[in-house]
């Protein structure tokens, strides 16, 4: 199940460092969760599909908080939402990771408003 454009986007981060290396398992275990979940509810072949990515993608932004900041707390560092949908769809990460344009617009949708809600 692994995203080779993923994997290669990983390779920035160190996955030595225990913050990193809990984001990237759980980037892989939400898109597992999301596809297990969607089949439960019934989705169609294509829904389960996009949760999968969107799973996968949620917290992309994360990666480079974690690396520039040391903190997941978007409101004293950045926000991870925004950045991951500028890396993936500005700087075109997201080619790759999904090959269907149309959904793109779901995908951004479901990355941008995820922020850390703790203050």
């Amino acid at each position: 199940m692994k995203n080779r454009k993923f994997e290669k986007f990983i390779k920035c981060y160190d996955l030595n460092d225990r913050d990193i290396r809990l984001k990237y398992n759980h980037s892989y275990r939400v898109a597992e969760l999301q596809v297990k979940y969607a089949k439960l509810l019934g989705f169609s072949k294509e829904d389960i599909e996009i949760a999968k990515v969107i799973g996968l993608v949620h917290d992309i932004g994360r990666f480079e908080q974690i690396k520039r900041y040391k903190t997941y707390m978007d409101h004293v560092s950045m926000d991870h939402g925004a950045y991951g949908a500028k890396i993936l769809f500005e700087d075109g990460l997201i080619e790759g990771i999904c090959d269907k344009k149309e959904w793109y617009p779901i995908i951004k949708f479901a990355v941008i408003p995820h922020k850390s809600m703790a203050l």
